[in-house]
């Protein structure tokens, strides 16, 4: 008995302190929304307007995976650096290319 009402106490706290948090970030919002009027950081409450999500999605491994490497910004970032130096490498062989055929030109034009 001693242990249920200590896991009820517990759960209250956690309740009270997300309902702190809460206050805590519509009070941050608030103030990036209207900072002069601190009056409406007292009294008025934010009510979000859409319900939040109460389920899990299913999603298989393989989807979780293609979600996970599509969203994440360092892998976003290292698919453009392999472009950007594929560019580098393409364009430095066009250069090499480009200054060995001039350099023949010139030859035979001799």
């Amino acid at each position: 008995m001693l242990q249920a009402e200590a896991a009820v106490a517990s759960r209250v706290e956690q309740i009270l302190v997300a309902e702190k948090a809460i206050r805590d970030e519509e009070d941050q919002l608030r103030t990036l929304l209207n900072p002069d009027e601190a009056e409406l950081r007292q009294t008025v409450r934010l009510t979000p307007l859409d319900a939040p999500i109460t389920y899990m999605e299913i999603l298989s491994l393989e989807e979780a995976i293609e979600t996970a490497i599509t969203q994440r910004p360092e892998i976003t970032q290292a698919k453009k650096s392999v472009v950007s130096a594929r560019l580098c490498v393409d364009g430095d062989a066009a250069r090499r290319a480009g200054g060995r055929k001039g350099l023949t030109e010139t030859k035979s034009a001799m």
